[in-house]
């Protein structure tokens, strides 16, 4: 395995990591409700990555809609 492949399966981790903490999150509001929003926000070079993981992760759970908004790392950041 290259560098490059590594690097994108670890990004891909992150992202999980990051979709389960903020579905787990909503998912213990009080507050019921039939569907959870999620924004994500990611850097422009993730946004074919993110769409199939997003899709992935949509087909199967029920419930949950993924927004994601992409832009610059350095607009991100601010």
């Amino acid at each position: 395995m290259d560098f490059n492949s590594l690097k994108k399966r670890f990004i891909i981790f992150l992202i999980l990591i990051a979709i389960l903490i903020a579905g787990s999150g909503a998912a213990g509001c009080s507050k019921k409700s039939d569907s959870v929003n999620l924004h994500i926000l990611a850097a422009s070079s993730l946004s074919a990555v993110l769409s199939d993981i997003n899709d992935l992760f949509q087909q199967s759970t029920a419930g949950i809609k993924i927004t994601a908004i992409y832009a610059a790392s350095g607009d991100l950041a601010t």
